[in-house]
C-alpha cells in the first residue's frame, strides 16, 4: 500500500465520520453549549482514534519497509565497489603478469644441431621436427627424448610455468569464494589467450601434450574452461595433431 492511498483512506474516513455525524442531526441546530462539543468530540475522537492509530502503525511499518530497501540498497552498493576494487587489483596484477609472459618469451630459445633458435622461428622449428617424427613412425617416448635434448636449459617448463601462473591467478582472484563467476572467469582466460603469442601458444601445447606427469602440464590441461577455449579457438585440433 502506498502513502498515498494511505491519506486517502485518513482523509475519507474522516468525512465518512462527519457526514455520518450530519445525517443524524443535521435537523437539530448548531448548539452554543459547551457540553454538546465535548460531545461531539468525544465522538469523533472514539470514532476515528482506533481507525488513525492503526494507520499509524501501517505508515511506521511502511517507514521501517522503506529504511530496509535503502540500506540494503546501500550495502549491494558497498558490496559493488568492493567487487570493483578486487577486480582493478586482479587486473593490475594479470596484466603485469601478461606482459611478463611476452618478455619472457623474447628470451625464449631451443637448441637444434648445437644452433640457438629463439621466438617464433623455435616454434616452428620444433613443429616441423614433431611433425617430421611421427611421419616416421617414432614413438611417444622417443619423441619426449628428443624435445627433452632439444630444450637445454628448461625454456618450455619455463614458458609454461608462467602461463599456469596466470590461470593460477585468475582461480583464485575470481573464484566463486571471492564474488565471481564462470563468466568472469572464462572472459579472463580469452583474454590471456589472446595476448599470448601464437608461437608461444603451440609451445605451451607441445609441452602439455609431451610432458603430462608434470604437475603444471596435469593442471593446464585438466581446466575446463581452457578446453572449451581451445576447442573454440581451434588449439584443440592443433594439440590433438602433434600428439602421439
Amino acid at each position: 500500500m502506498s502513502s498515498k492511498s494511505l491519506w486517502v483512506m485518513i482523509v475519507l474516513a474522516f468525512l465518512l465520520v462527519i457526514f455520518s455525524f450530519v445525517l443524524n442531526f443535521h435537523t437539530q441546530s448548531i448548539s452554543d453549549e459547551l457540553q454538546d462539543w465535548n460531545n461531539f468530540g468525544g465522538y469523533v475522537g472514539g470514532t476515528l482514534g482506533p481507525l488513525l492509530s492503526f494507520l499509524s502503525v501501517v505508515l511506521l511499518i511502511k517507514t521501517l519497509e522503506l529504511q530496509r530497501k535503502s540500506s540494503k540498497s546501500l550495502e549491494d552498493e558497498i558490496e559493488r565497489t568492493k567487487q570493483q576494487d578486487k577486480l582493478k587489483t586482479f587486473e593490475s596484477h594479470f596484466f603485469n603478469m601478461v606482459s611478463s609472459q611476452k618478455n619472457n618469451f623474447d628470451s625464449f630459445y631451443l637448441v637444434f644441431e648445437n644452433s640457438k633458435v629463439d621466438g617464433v622461428a623455435s616454434a616452428n622449428n620444433l613443429d616441423d621436427l614433431i611433425f617430421h617424427l611421427k611421419s616416421r613412425g617414432a614413438a611417444r617416448p622417443h619423441v619426449h627424448s628428443v624435445i627433452s635434448k632439444i630444450d637445454t636449459h628448461g625454456s618450455l617448463f619455463n614458458a609454461a610455468r608462467i602461463f599456469y601462473v596466470i590461470c593460477k591467478i585468475i582461480e583464485e582472484h575470481l573464484s566463486d569464494s571471492e564474488g565471481f563467476d564462470e563468466k568472469t572467469r572464462e572472459k579472463y582466460y580469452q583474454t590471456l589467450i589472446y595476448f599470448t603469442d601464437f608461437a608461444l601458444l603451440r609451445l605451451i601445447c607441445i609441452y602439455t601434450a609431451y610432458f603430462p606427469e608434470s604437475k603444471i602440464a596435469s593442471h593446464i590441461t585438466a581446466n575446463k574452461i581452457l578446453r572449451r577455449i581451445s576447442k573454440r579457438s581451434g588449439l584443440g585440433k592443433y594439440i590433438s595433431d602433434i600428439s602421439l
